[in-house]
Formats: C-alpha cells, structure tokens, sequence
C-alpha cells in the first residue's frame, strides 16, 4: 500500500522521517521517488508492505522536533480495480 504524508515540514522532508512516519503502520519498503529526490513537496508518499491495519488509514498525528509540533495527514491510498467483461 502507499501512504500519502502531507504538511511534513520542507525541515524534516528526508528520508528518515518518511521510514519513521511509515513505519507506524508496517514495514516500509520504499519512498517514492519524487518523495525521496524532493522534486516535489505537495506530499510524500511511502510504500509500506507488511502491516497488520486492516482499516483504511486517514489519520492526523504530531511530529515533533526541536520544540515545535507539526500536523501531518497520512492518507492510504486506495486501489481502483476496473472489470470489464
């Protein structure tokens, strides 16, 4: 699955806070790669693969850092699968 970070300040856009962000729902496997090349800052994505949450994940948690909060949202991505018959 991926996960959709956004508000993660550009002070903490690297990859660990990614793995450290991904890694409250599962095993984390790879960052994409505009996340990881910081071409583009509207939000980070991380693939996370092993997890044991069953429900969709669309959550607001706090980073912390250096005695300021920040609100970030994570958001899974949904699979779109089209049958045609």
């Amino acid at each position: 699955m991926w996960l959709s970070c956004y508000g993660v300040p550009l002070n903490l856009w690297n990859a660990d806070t990614f793995h450290n962000i991904g890694k409250n729902w599962g095993k984390v496997i790879t960052l994409d790669d505009a996340t990881s090349k910081g071409s583009s800052f509207s939000m980070g994505k991380v693939k996370s693969f092993i997890t044991n949450v069953f429900e969709a994940i669309n959550q607001v948690f706090t980073l912390d850092f250096n005695g300021y909060s920040y609100p970030v949202r994570v958001i899974e991505e949904q699979a779109v699968v089209s049958l045609t018959f």
